[in-house]
This record gives C-alpha cells, structure tokens and sequence, in this order.
C-alpha cells in the first residue's frame, strides 16, 4: 500500500509539469480545454485555461486545482472562498482562523477572525443588514438558498484579503464576484462650452460700469493716437485699461483698435497731453 501511494505522489508531481515554453504550455491548455473534466467557462477555451493555469502557478495552486478553484467572473479571474483559505492556511505566517455567526433571525452576522503571525487577530463582520444595504438579501440564487453560507463567505473573503493578500496576490474572492453586476455606463460626450460661459461670473456686489461719455473720448482720442504713435500703448491695451473703468461702445471700441494701423502720422503730444498719460498710466499701475 504504502509503495503504491508513493509512487502515486510521484507520479502527480510528474504529471503537468512546468512547461519549458509557451508552445508546451499551450498544448497542455488544448487538452484541458477539450476534456468534459474542466468546468464550462473553460471549456472549449484553451487560452482561459492557459490564463487560469498561470494563476494557479502565481498564487500556488497546481494545474488541475487551479482550473477548479480560479473562475472568470465579469471578466475578471476570481478565487472561490475555500480555496482562498486553503491558500492562507499554506501560508508560512498563517497562526490560525476562527468562524462563527452571531445573533439570531435579521440580527444574524456572520464572522471570521484570522491570526497572522506576530499580529493580533483580527476579526471582519457582514450582517444580514450589510446584505440588505448592498441589495443581496433575497437576491434570486444562493442568497435565497444559502443565505448564511454566502454571509459567511463575506466575511471570510475580507478578513483573508485584509491580514493575507500577499497570498491571495489580488484575487478576488469569487463568492463575492459574482454578486458584482458589470455595467455598460457607455461613451461620455463632451459638449462645446459656450465662451461665456468661461468667464468669471461678475461680483453683484460690484459697482456697475457707466458708458464712456462720447465728447470725453473725442477730447481724448488725439492724445490716445499719440500713445500708440510713440509705441507706448497699442489700440488693443487701451480697450483693455478703459474697459475697467467705463463701458465702450462698439463704435469706440473699433477707434482704438483701429489706432494700430493709423493711416495718418499722430501729432506729437503736447505738454498738456504728457501730463494726463503719466496721471493714466500712473492708475494704471
């Protein structure tokens, strides 16, 4: 008896070992993908196998083992809850686990407590109110057939990934998975923002501009031809200091931007008109 199993043992390390490259590895997928021994999701899908085959290698778990206990669940690859544990209890920092419910009817919560190591232990909990909050009580399926079953995998998945996800390396917990919908929220589109819309809104406390006087900007708009003339102002930097100060017509708005292509030479300032730009660049500033 004893010759039979040790040759058994040896014969399962043999067995789907690691492959030497990619093409080995790929026809080991095409003959489990084909078997009725591996479950639907991979049936007939030598590359998911493949995919699982590598997880199972990356977590611990050997060939067949892992193509038992990895799911792909929402496209993502998943653990199922006593696999998971049994990975932990593999683990060289794993001290020990405890499992429980507490409360009775609508008060139940179910609890794990998980020990690593040099750590205290540390407990995680999901009540019957936790699975109503998150819309899984009652919930068509084993929620409706093994309710506590399935809060007792909550806890679990939480406690295990919190104290040991170094050996989960991000697995999900497939129990847990599989109560996650995936939703298609499709492609946002962004709409043109008006440009006034860009613009800071105007302080209502703020006092309101009055119209540029019409014989005040005649008055001034030699000495304003002058400042453009000598290269001290442009039309446009005008619009811009007086706007701050009044509203400008369009009508004068376009005289001033116009002083950038001048078809006649400005006169020079007079003394007069250097005294009031010094005063307005003076505000300016």
């Amino acid at each position: 008896m004893s010759n039979e199993l040790t040759v058994g043992k040896a014969a399962s390390a043999v067995f789907l070992a690691n492959p030497q490259n990619f093409d080995e590895a790929m026809r080991i997928a095409k003959v489990l993908a084909n078997s009725d021994m591996v479950p639907k999701d991979y049936k007939g899908k030598p590359e998911n196998c493949l995919v699982a085959l590598q997880w199972g290698a990356d977590v611990g778990l050997p060939g067949l083992q892992a193509l038992q206990n990895i799911a792909v669940i929402n496209g993502r690859p998943s653990i199922w809850g006593d696999a998971a544990l049994a990975l932990v209890m593999a683990h060289p920092a794993y001290a020990g686990h405890r499992e429980w419910m507490e409360g009775e009817g609508e008060n139940r919560v179910a609890c794990c407590a998980v020990t690593r190591k040099g750590s205290p232990e540390h407990v995680q909990r999901f009540s019957v109110a936790d699975a109503k909050k998150a819309t899984l009580w009652g919930k068509q399926g084993p929620w409706q057939q093994y309710p506590d079953r399935m809060m007792q995998m909550r806890a679990r998945g939480f406690a295990l990934r919190d104290r040991f996800a170094d050996a989960l390396r991000g697995l999900s917990i497939g129990e847990e998975s599989q109560d996650i919908t995936e939703r298609d929220m499709g492609t946002v589109e962004r709409e043109p923002v008006p440009p006034a819309a860009t613009q800071q809104p105007e302080d209502p406390r703020a006092p309101a501009l009055p119209a540029y006087p019409d014989d005040r900007f005649a008055e001034n708009l030699p000495t304003w031809k002058g400042l453009v003339a000598e290269g001290r102002k442009s039309g446009a930097a005008l619009v811009a200091m007086l706007s701050t100060k009044a509203v400008l017509s369009d009508a004068q708005r376009a005289q001033l931007i116009a002083l950038d292509n001048p078809a006649d030479p400005a006169p020079e300032l007079t003394p007069e008109q250097s005294d009031f730009v010094g005063q307005m660049e003076g505000t300016e500033q």
